[in-house]
């Protein structure tokens, strides 16, 4: 817009920056929204008679805290190097059941951490890939763990109740199965 316009009808320069401003922040509000509601449309597409499947994103700070309450007997998160430990582990705190015996399970897709971000992936499957664990694993090797209150790892012996640091914890297995491009057909010819 030529200056002598904007002059013209009294408008301040900056005017349209605010309203540029504005604009974009409303965008970002409807894009949040369609968003939800196309996995709310998703949600309902994928229901059936005694099961559902959802799916949804922890990219926001306090996503995690839509899944509160709301348990599920299978959880995979994709792209695990990307995400926060905290909102992982929060959203796995609903890993449970009604169904007696239905087994639980979680699954974190991950390729190597690229960043500070993912490092704690390192920590929770240490037995598989730190170099310097004094009790190495062999890929696909069921190990048993405990989380301590401050987020430290206990590695156990077996599965079932254990008294760490006076503490009754429950011991959750955990395995690592490594992957390379050639173990998936479809992406092999991608490169």
């Amino acid at each position: 817009i030529p200056y002598r316009t904007i002059d013209s009808f009294n408008i301040p320069d900056l005017q349209f920056f605010s309203a540029d401003s504005a604009r974009d922040a409303m965008e970002s509000r409807a894009m949040d929204q369609l968003a939800e509601e196309v996995t709310r449309q998703v949600i309902m597409a994928l229901r059936r008679p005694g099961c559902l499947i959802e799916f949804g994103a922890l990219e926001r700070p306090g996503s995690e805290f839509k899944w509160q309450g709301r348990s599920h007997d299978f959880i995979a998160f994709d792209e695990g190097a990307q995400l926060d430990e905290g909102k992982v582990c929060f959203v796995m705190g609903w890993r449970r059941s009604t169904t007696p015996g239905q087994r639980c399970r979680v699954v974190i897709a991950v390729f190597p951490p690229i960043g500070a971000q993912g490092e704690w992936l390192i920590t929770w499957f240490a037995p598989w890939l730190d170099p310097a664990f004094p009790d190495p694993a062999k890929p696909g090797e069921l190990r048993w763990r405990c989380m301590r209150a401050d987020g430290s790892i206990a590695w156990m012996d077996g599965p079932g109740m254990h008294a760490i640091d006076g503490t009754p914890l429950l011991a959750i297995s955990c395995t690592f199965i490594p992957a390379r491009l050639a173990d998936n057909r479809y992406l092999l010819d991608t490169k």
